[in-house]
């Protein structure tokens, strides 16, 4: 199933407020997002992830071990994307913040 990108970033915002306040990593929420059945490629993935991270709803950074010369995205729902999934702050309109958190 595919999702308007404002419902698409309330699953987003949604699996990383599972996790908070810790961090997961952006293959994490690609599989959740497949596991509801919704398609969404690691690009678009990443174009929402940058949007987000812009409006300071969410962090980003990366996790590795540079000798193994391996590394994650690593995401985590900022205080700002805790207040707008709660409904603290105004709406914002490129977000779906409509129902209860799940």
């Amino acid at each position: 199933m595919v999702l308007q990108p404002r419902n698409l970033r309330r699953w987003i915002l949604n699996i990383a407020h599972k996790n908070y306040p810790h961090e997961l990593s952006e293959r994490v929420i690609g599989l959740t997002l497949a596991d509801l059945s919704y398609s969404v490629s690691a690009g678009e993935l990443a174009i929402h992830l940058a949007y987000l991270e812009e409006k300071g709803y969410v962090a980003r950074s990366e996790a590795g071990n540079q000798e193994l010369g391996e590394s994650r995205a690593l995401v985590r729902l900022t205080a700002k994307g805790k207040d707008l999934l709660e409904h603290n702050i105004p709406d914002d309109p490129g977000i779906d913040t409509s129902g209860p958190l799940r």
